[in-house]
């Protein structure tokens, strides 16, 4: 039996999840653009507690989707497997998006 307020685990995806096969149906044709739009949105790591994200485009082109497994931290050694993928976004990421997202100092 669950506790009132207690959330169960983050669903992991992987590469075979629906997600993923729904991504990469039809993948390499025309039609796959006008199918499938994928909003890309990310977390800078110093603002994870306050949980924003930013929104940086829509995916264009994804390539190379695998599984890699890492060791979560302070977890006593366990690991998680990630799907991890080279995405493309349809239009160039904001030059001060950028420079916010990275922490990099305006040139």
């Amino acid at each position: 039996m669950k506790e009132q307020g207690h959330r169960s685990p983050t669903k992991r995806h992987h590469p075979h999840s629906p997600e993923f096969q729904w991504m990469k149906y039809g993948y390499g044709t025309e039609a796959w653009q006008e199918d499938h739009f994928i909003p890309l949105f990310v977390m800078r790591k110093e603002e994870s507690d306050e949980a924003k994200y930013y929104y940086v485009g829509h995916v264009a082109a994804v390539n190379d989707l695998h599984t890699i497994t890492r060791k979560t931290e302070g977890d006593g050694g366990a690991t998680v497997n990630l799907a991890v993928a080279n995405l493309r976004l349809a239009k160039p990421l904001d030059p001060e998006l950028f420079r916010h997202l990275t922490g990099m100092a305006t040139s």
